[in-house]
């Protein structure tokens, strides 16, 4: 790590040039809330929608109004999110995980949540739909990202499971 001074017009929030976050979830509550709708999935089956639908969202600046919350502050919500991932993982203490990896440009307030929570709920209705085709979850995500609507979107993910891995500043 390296320390450096800086001047008296620095900040942290805004001068940061990229953000990074995971996000764990618990695999088993996950899986049993997944198997109401098809008692045949697998934890991986999910985590391959989840993911088909980040990746359609990563590498293009998208206007992320659709999975923020209150009042926006700033001049507009356009993010660029230049990872978003999720996988199977697990613990130090042998429990299967579900991380989510996003590194942007920017976040919105609230919107790691939200995008989790979002992706969540759209894997399962593809699950009762049974639906697993990668193409179709792929769209999904980035068209609740186009609406612009806010009620498309899910509540937030709660803040436990929550990381903020770092920021860069050049």
């Amino acid at each position: 790590y390296k320390c450096r001074t800086v001047t008296d017009k620095f900040h942290p929030t805004f001068d940061a040039k990229c953000r990074a976050y995971s996000y764990l979830i618990d695999a088993d509550p996950l899986l049993t809330a997944a198997k109401e709708f098809n008692k045949d999935v697998r934890i991986e089956d999910i985590v391959s929608l989840m993911d088909s639908m980040l990746q359609e969202i990563q590498g293009e600046e998208l206007d992320f109004f659709a999975l923020s919350y209150g009042k926006v502050k700033t001049e507009n919500t356009l993010c660029t999110l230049s990872r978003a991932r999720a996988y199977v993982l697990q613990t130090a203490d042998g429990q299967r995980a579900v991380g989510i990896e996003l590194v942007g440009n920017r976040f919105l307030r609230r919107m790691v949540r939200i995008l989790v929570a979002t992706t969540i709920r759209e894997a399962l209705i593809m699950l009762d739909q049974d639906l697993f085709d990668t193409a179709t979850a792929r769209a999904r995500l980035l068209a609740i990202v186009n609406t612009n609507n806010r009620t498309e979107s899910a509540k937030a993910a709660p803040s436990n499971g929550l990381i903020f891995v770092g920021a860069r500043f050049h």
